[in-house]
């Protein structure tokens, strides 16, 4: 396979908690709902409930076909990266295709915030296979 370079899907990196996990980051850099002040990666620079398709579910698909391809064979895929990944509208249909895909267990790292947002009912909720619910105490800046 050819080298190529991919915005939106990284590692396999090793995770305490998955093992080998491949991740993929579906909300741009820093578009996250809280500015929690132990962020690993700073002061948040787009804070928003806004749901949206910020990452084109079909280009997140297509790196994770060609990623998948040299037979990678990470323990988790897991949504995750930069950001919130449930503020992305597209999550379930994200985690369906992933799941059309490969039978490599889905994990979502989130806040469990985005739950109480007004017309929010966690689209991702019915096919992945875990959560990992960031701390609840949030200490804003």
């Amino acid at each position: 396979m050819k080298n190529r370079n991919f915005r939106h899907v990284f590692g396999p990196v090793p995770s305490r908690r998955l093992g080998l996990s491949l991740g993929i980051d579906v909300v741009p850099f820093k578009t996250c709902s809280y500015d929690c002040i132990y962020c690993r990666l700073g002061r948040t620079t787009c804070k928003t409930t806004a749901l949206s398709e910020y990452v084109p579910a079909a280009e997140v698909l297509s790196e994770l076909d060609s990623r998948l391809a040299p037979g990678i064979q990470p323990d988790y895929i897991t949504l995750s990266g930069s950001g919130e990944p449930t503020l992305n509208s597209e999550i379930g249909r994200l985690i369906q295709g992933i799941k059309l895909r490969t039978s490599i267990p889905v994990a979502v790292l989130d806040h469990q915030q985005e739950t109480n947002v007004e017309g929010h009912q966690d689209p991702g909720a019915k096919g992945r296979d875990h959560r990992i619910a960031q701390t609840k105490t949030v200490h804003s800046r």
